[in-house]
């Protein structure tokens, strides 16, 4: 509904023909066929430095009538989230490999937490990929961050991963 006032409130755009089709889902599973979608603009979850989502918003979400056992269970799935433990390895580029053995000698513990969020970012961009007709695009909105002194490098990491995916 809101995307059908806001095209109808913009001039000259003939809003007949534009049919938006909304799709509810996980990034890192889409509900989507192969390549049906002809541009994707996002602004993924940062890996550090972000609002804890299930915080900010677990009122709101309850006031929905949303239970706390199935907002625990939501947060547990979400990119990020301490339990995301059944990541399957893959490798990573050597950007991503080298920021994280740069971590790791710093903080161990930060080290695990980027190497999960990439983990989760690649099966988000993994999915990307699969969706999109050939020869349309994604982009995504990340910023970066510096975590005990070292640049983590977000956007390029993650442009990496989209390379090895074919991106």
């Amino acid at each position: 509904k809101r995307v059908k006032s806001n095209l109808r409130g913009s001039p000259g755009l003939d809003t007949n023909a534009l049919q938006p089709d909304i799709v509810a889902g996980n990034a890192q599973c889409m509900p989507l066929d192969d390549e049906t979608v002809d541009l994707i603009i996002t602004s993924p979850p940062y890996a550090s430095n972000a609002i804890d989502y299930m915080r900010a918003h677990k009122f709101s979400l309850i006031w929905f009538g949303n239970s706390i056992n199935h907002l625990g269970q939501l947060r547990d799935k979400y990119i990020g989230g301490e339990s995301a433990t059944n990541l399957k390895r893959v490798e990573m580029p050597a950007k991503v490999t080298h920021v994280l053995e740069a971590l790791n000698a710093k903080d161990p513990r930060k080290k695990r937490a980027f190497e999960r969020y990439y983990l989760e970012m690649e099966r988000v961009l993994s999915e990307m990929y699969r969706v999109l007709r050939p020869g349309k695009a994604a982009l995504l909105v990340v910023g970066t961050s510096v975590i005990r002194g070292i640049d983590i490098e977000i956007a390029n990491c993650l442009a990496e991963l989209g390379k090895q995916l074919g991106f």
